[in-house]
């Protein structure tokens, strides 16, 4: 599957089957797929194509608070949703 993501030519090569993937791994001494090539150099894995780009990319051990704060926000807007529900019935005759 040939298409155009940032200006380049991507070439899609879908590994189907496990030797599939054994060959590409051992042809290329790597331990992880996908790998991207840009212009037949191997850029790598995802996070090295986003750093190819001077994309940011979260360093392994570095803390991320998104999770935390997801967790509080549900839970305000389920407080929320029970008070308006506790004083909808409290208003019901």
């Amino acid at each position: 599957m040939s298409q155009e993501r940032k200006g380049y030519e991507v070439d899609d090569r879908w590994l189907k089957t496990r030797q599939q993937t054994d060959g590409f791994k051992a042809e290329l001494h790597v331990k992880t797929t996908p790998q991207v090539f840009i212009d037949g150099r191997r850029i790598g894995r995802y996070d090295d194509l986003r750093r190819h780009f001077g994309l940011t990319v979260r360093e392994p051990g570095e803390t991320s608070y998104r999770p935390v704060i997801a967790v509080f926000i549900v839970a305000l807007l389920l407080a929320g949703a029970n008070l308006l529900a506790a004083g909808q019935a409290l208003a019901s005759p």
